[in-house]
């Protein structure tokens, strides 16, 4: 993202902005010199615009972000720059190709994103205020779901069974075909943070680690059932 390019962005829409007039009138018969001069097809045939593209997910170096909803992004030419821009997100990309602009414009909201997280609302008013919980709203929500998925798709190998028999997501654990007495959820009921919280607590008290995040890994890393069924057996968790 170049803050010049950007400021200078920024600038040239404030500066077109203030050149439209809010009002006006026809003064009886009087002539405007510079009426006969005006084309407007002339004028505004740099500014090439584009259909609305809806945007998926965001991307950065190292993170990608997956909106809960698409993102619609107008993307225009005016003169050697592309704009990409989301009004309700008050946000707009620049770039020398569509490309780039839309590219500014992941940084853009991915940088508001971790702006607003930080900021208490009680002290936000105001677009501020709207603008927090709408970023919050498409990114962070979507992202927790994402990670939920991730630690569900792994459970199965782990010996947790889904229970279809309920809307919540609850997860039974097996050994040997029978159920035993540990199970978790990853259901809307739990609090989430980056992940499910409530489910890595109850994996860590199972298996009486000392960190949350080696719950993390266990859950992420593709160690079987048989391996883990191990761990509780190890630690006398487990019956075998």
């Amino acid at each position: 993202m170049n803050p010049q390019l950007t400021e200078y962005a920024y600038d040239m829409i404030k500066e077109k902005a203030e050149y439209i007039p809010e009002n006006y009138s026809i003064s009886g018969d009087s002539v405007v010199v510079t009426s006969p001069e005006i084309n407007p097809r002339e004028d505004f045939s740099q500014q090439r615009k584009y259909q609305p593209a809806p945007i998926m997910r965001l991307k950065e170096d190292t993170r990608t972000f997956y909106p809960s909803k698409p993102i619609l992004v107008n993307i225009y030419r005016d003169g050697d720059l592309f704009f990409a821009e989301n009004e309700n997100l008050v946000v707009c990309g620049t770039g020398y190709t569509s490309q780039e602009a839309l590219r500014d414009l992941y940084l853009h909201i991915i940088y508001f994103f971790e702006y607003y997280k930080k900021l208490d609302e009680s002290k936000l008013t105001g677009d501020a205020l709207r603008l927090k919980k709408y970023i919050r709203t498409y990114l962070s929500r979507n992202d927790m779901q994402i990670e939920r998925r991730i630690i569900e798709s792994n459970l199965p190998s782990k010996g947790f069974v889904r229970d279809d028999s309920t809307h919540h997501r609850y997860f039974h654990h097996e050994y040997q075909g029978k159920r035993t007495g540990k199970y978790t959820y990853t259901s809307h009921g739990a609090k989430f943070k980056t992940y499910d919280v409530n489910l890595l607590k109850r994996m860590k008290n199972q298996l009486k680690l000392d960190k949350t995040k080696e719950v993390f890994n266990l859950c992420k890393c593709p160690i079987t059932g048989d391996d883990y069924n191990q761990i509780l057996i190890d630690k006398g968790l487990l019956t075998p």
